[in-house]
């Protein structure tokens, strides 16, 4: 699934960058962890990366272009 980052984030230490407007894919989270974890995306970071990232972080591909609709119409 195509997300789009809606936060700033800056490296700190074991934090890694995401830049705020890009698109990333998901990556599935399978086996155990599958049915534990359920409020986070696993993501390839700018960095190349793969870490765990808040769903509140991000919006749907979809949810960001009607975003962008809104404020040309604002």
């Amino acid at each position: 699934m195509k997300v789009v980052c809606i936060k700033e984030f800056k490296s700190t230490n074991l934090m890694y960058e995401l830049t705020y407007g890009k698109i990333y894919d998901t990556i599935p989270i399978t086996g155990v962890l599958s049915n534990y974890i359920k409020n986070v995306y696993k993501i390839t970071c700018d960095r190349g990366f793969i870490e765990f990232y808040n769903k509140d972080s991000f919006v749907t591909l979809e949810e960001w272009r009607e975003r962008q609709l809104d404020k040309i119409l604002i």
